[in-house]
């Protein structure tokens, strides 16, 4: 993970803030931003704009380097202003100079419809966060320019806290990218939803991160259907349940296709809980349109018939039509029995149970933990045993059901040093599966000698060179693990 000594760098035109018609947006962004982040991490981001850099006469290429998030204020004195061009052009040549991933550090604000129609080729594929307003009624833009008191303070309000939700996402996931370190019982798959639904995706992500829930996908999602599969299935693997938002827009097209994000985000939804509902029966499925619909285009309504008739479309899934009010109360409560249900199971199993502890070796290996195993189970030690039979989902479901349950762990391997990695990070990342609690003993036994001990934290017992099992080699951890449970 790379280091940098910049939060974030607010890329704009200082025409917008210099000028006698000064830009309230851009001004507003820069005063108000600071203070919401400050206020949603207890802590003070270090933040830098353009004309601050440009009074600084400090080396641009070098701030950029060591910055890690970007805000492009996008307005057409930007889009007019070679320096500004040219200043995102350095921007993006310097994250490609870094092979980290664009979409999760360039926030792009647009500040009308115009803007929208006229932004530069390269940032088109970054999120639009929408700092106007649609009248509906009168069939009118409202540029936040031209609002004022309340108005003004209410709507800016609502689209920078937004922003800065996800902003703090995207330093969690900068800091540590991996999404198998949250807690799938507390994370929520809320689709991508077409244009005219995006005040209602916003006020529900805002929502169920006041609640303290995790809302997946973080980070853009690809418009080519062989990139964006993969990237569906792996997050709906780490979530407990997906909210698909359905409105009149029939949404953003794939790639060379006639087909949405949305739809395709739907259809490979039903098909994953159809895989996955006998061994994980608590995933599910919300469908939440709005009680009147008004339909942009022919197709989006047949798209509704059909798939309010078609049951493989809504397989598993719940179909909502109530305000959004409604269907947050639906969601809120239903992760919460969901949770409950899970804790109070735990508890039951380990009023149960002894002390347990997970043998994790790999199948040709199971021969040679017999003799370990027996040791344990010899001395009232349950054993959680490793599974290799079913799909890979079912066994990668039941080894981390086994590191949140188990009281100790115990990996058996001789010489496979990458699938010995593997389980070691698994290890640590098992707060992220539900596990709450430290483990009272974690132990590495091999065959053969272990040459790189850096492999493993100072609270792992290595027992190494063991050629021929011998019980009392073991016995400090059985006396360990009957010392801790008392």
């Amino acid at each position: 993970m790379m280091k940098f000594d910049n939060d974030i760098f607010i890329s704009l035109s200082e025409e917008d803030i210099s000028s006698d018609k000064n830009n309230l947006l851009v001004n507003n962004i820069c005063h108000y931003l600071p203070l919401i982040l400050e206020q949603s991490s207890n802590k003070k981001p270090n933040i830098l704009n353009s004309s601050e850099l440009n009074k600084s006469k400090k080396d641009k290429l070098d701030i950029f380097s060591k910055t890690l998030l970007f805000v492009i204020v996008l307005t057409e004195n930007y889009l007019k202003t070679e320096k500004c061009i040219n200043e995102l052009d350095l921007i993006l040549e310097t994250l490609k100079q870094q092979s980290l991933r664009q979409e999760n550090r360039i926030f792009k604000i647009i500040d009308s419809k115009k803007t929208i129609e006229n932004q530069p080729k390269l940032l088109q594929h970054f999120i639009n966060y929408r700092f106007f307003e649609l009248d509906k009624e009168a069939g009118r833009i409202i540029d936040f320019n031209s609002l004022q008191g309340n108005f003004l303070e209410k709507a800016l309000w609502l689209k920078l806290i937004d922003l800065t939700y996800d902003i703090q996402n995207s330093i969690i996931m900068e800091k540590n990218q991996d999404i198998e370190l949250l807690d799938a019982r507390k994370t929520i798959y809320l689709s991508k939803s077409s244009s005219d639904q995006l005040e209602n995706y916003n006020r529900l992500k805002r929502e169920f991160l006041h609640h303290k829930l995790n809302v997946i996908p973080r980070s853009y999602l690809s418009s080519d259907p062989e990139k964006l599969k993969p990237e569906i299935l792996n997050n709906l693997k780490h979530s407990l349940l997906s909210i698909h938002i359905i409105g009149g827009d029939y949404g953003d097209l794939l790639d060379n296709s006639e087909e949405s994000i949305m739809t395709l985000q739907n259809k490979i939804a039903a098909k994953f809980y159809e895989e996955i509902s006998s061994e994980n029966p608590h995933f599910s499925r919300i469908i939440w349109m709005p009680q009147k619909i008004e339909f942009k285009s022919k197709k989006q309504e047949l798209y509704v018939n059909q798939l309010i008739q078609n049951i493989n479309a809504v397989k598993g899934a719940e179909i909502v039509q109530t305000p959004i009010e409604v269907l947050k109360q639906i969601v809120l409560t239903k992760t919460e029995q969901i949770n409950t249900q899970n804790n109070n199971d735990l508890i039951e199993e380990k009023a149960n149970d002894d002390i347990r502890i997970y043998i994790i070796n790999d199948k040709k290996d199971e021969d040679k933990v017999d003799d370990i195993i027996k040791y344990f189970e010899n001395n009232n030690i349950k054993i959680l045993a490793s599974s290799y039979t079913g799909k890979q989902i079912d066994i990668l479901n039941k080894h981390r059901e086994n590191l949140v349950k188990c009281d100790a762990v115990f990996i058996y391997s001789n010489n496979n040093l990458q699938w010995i990695k593997s389980k070691i990070k698994d290890i640590k990342k098992s707060p992220g599966f539900g596990r709450d609690k430290a483990f009272m003993a974690k132990v590495f036994y091999s065959d053969i000698e272990c040459n790189d001990s850096t492999l493993f934290d100072d609270d792992f017992v290595i027992f190494d060179k063991q050629k021929q099992f011998n019980p009392d080699r073991l016995s400090s951890v059985l006396t360990k693990l009957k010392k801790q449970n008392g």
